[in-house]
């Protein structure tokens, strides 16, 4: 019988072997290969005026994205995050989380913000997401922190929705 001689790990032989399958039937190996997960779902942070930002992702054909996973959080004490809106997805069978909401090709999240001061700042906030590729692996649920430059706050902050005041109301106060 024929003996094949494979190189040790350590010599760099993994990346051999993948171009040598990625040449194989014409690349349909690497076709196979899920992408990294900032090629699979890629986003684009902008900031609509200084009391609200939007997160654009794009998809790659055959990845989705899991609706109840996106989420923005900030990470300094002046700025604070409010509750996303996100459109209201395609219903979708999972394996992991049953009957649930994904998005494919294309999303945009808008991000209420609340501010302490209406000075100019770049804050750091954590992107949530969670991601598949169709019927194959999907991602652990990632936490990317991006910087976000929000402009100087002039007038007051748009009420919020389905309140005729913009103070904040708590069962706290009462």
């Amino acid at each position: 019988g024929a003996t094949v001689d494979l190189p040790a790990a350590a010599t760099g032989g993994s990346s051999r072997l993948e171009a040598l399958l990625g040449r194989s039937a014409g690349g349909a190996a690497a076709f196979d290969q899920p992408l990294p997960v900032d090629q699979a779902f890629r986003h684009r942070i902008e900031v609509v005026d200084p009391f609200s930002v939007a997160v654009h992702f794009s998809i790659e054909p055959g990845y989705y994205l899991y609706r109840h996973t996106l989420g923005l959080t900030s990470n300094v004490a002046g700025v604070q995050a409010g509750t996303p809106a996100l459109p209201p997805g395609t219903p979708f069978n999972d394996e992991e989380y049953g009957d649930t909401l994904v998005f494919r090709d294309e999303v945009t999240m808008t991000v209420p913000l609340t501010r302490a001061t209406p000075a100019a700042v770049t804050a750091p906030f954590t992107l949530a997401f969670q991601g598949c590729k169709t019927d194959s692996i999907c991602y652990p649920p990632q936490a990317v922190t991006v910087q976000i430059a929000l402009p100087e706050a002039t007038g007051a902050p748009p009420p919020a929705a389905g309140s005729a005041t913009s103070e904040p109301v708590s069962e706290q106060d009462e």
